[in-house]
């Protein structure tokens, strides 16, 4: 019952993969540029400009995606305590929200003038503002990746958790094992396969993200979303092939990542056999 909705989507994402890649390799048909070739890889990899910005988006990924796993799992852990049934409800909320609105609205709180400022300010002190958005290192990104990670991986992980501590907590207890040995060896083992799969969808997108590091970023280095459209956009268009090269290297290693989920749920899965 799912093979043609399953057949249209995959037609239409192999479609655009291929296109990506032919591009990429320098296929322009419109442009009258039929040779196919790794010229524009070979060029693209040469250039500072595309590491550094490698370098940002999986810096940024990495750190946010770390941190957004530390507090997701204390806020599973406190929500799937409560047991409450309208808690995981406040927790769609920011996951819901596109990453435009949430950009806009880190930025009304973290930028010069934002809302920070301006409750400092009645308090009587004399303050600039936090110097957060635009800035090379991507703290505002981060936290716009915190702001929309951590519920994500606390919405996911409480009902698992919640399952746990009704089933397993209190006889850890009567075993004779302390709150922080039942937490690690008890209750936190029973979401490894949920913190897995969080962490690579987070990575994964957080990485190759476009718009939180348009609205929130630095201009140099820009990240690789912003670096493929402003290539892609350029007079020459020529370059398009190069911005194309761009977009397929976030495709491989965006293919690396599931594959290694892959990997690990195999490995858990003989595991458990």
């Amino acid at each position: 019952m799912l093979a043609p909705g399953l057949i249209l989507i995959l037609s239409l994402s192999a479609a655009a993969v291929i296109n990506t890649l032919l591009e990429g390799l320098g296929y322009l048909p419109e442009l009258n540029m039929y040779e196919i070739n790794v010229e524009w890889f070979a060029e693209l990899f040469n250039k500072n400009t595309f590491w550094q910005s490698l370098t940002l988006c999986f810096r940024t990924a990495l750190i946010s995606t770390l941190l957004s796993l530390f507090f997701g799992i204390i806020l599973a852990y406190v929500v799937g305590d409560l047991g409450s049934k309208w808690v995981p409800g406040l927790l769609r909320l920011p996951v819901i929200l596109s990453y435009v609105a949430a950009a806009l609205l880190i930025y009304n709180t973290v930028s010069t003038h934002g809302l920070i400022y301006h409750l400092v300010k009645l308090t009587g002190i004399q303050w600039d503002g936090p110097q957060l958005a635009f800035q090379s290192s991507g703290e505002a990104v981060i936290i716009l990746y915190l702001y929309k990670g951590v519920p994500f991986i606390a919405m996911s992980l409480s009902p698992v958790f919640g399952r746990a501590i009704q089933k397993y907590r209190n006889t850890a207890y009567n075993l004779g094992a302390g709150k922080i040995k039942t937490f690690f060896h008890v209750i936190l083992p029973t979401g490894y396969r949920t913190l897995l799969t969080g962490a690579l969808v987070l990575f994964n997108y957080e990485m190759f993200s476009y718009e939180g590091f348009y609205y929130l970023g630095s201009a140099r280095p820009a990240s690789l979303g912003v670096l493929a459209l402003q290539t892609y956009q350029k007079s020459d268009l020529r370059f398009r092939s190069e911005g194309m090269a761009i977009n397929a290297v976030m495709i491989f290693i965006s293919l690396i990542t599931a594959a290694a989920y892959i990997l690990c749920v195999r490995k858990e899965a003989k595991t458990c056999e």
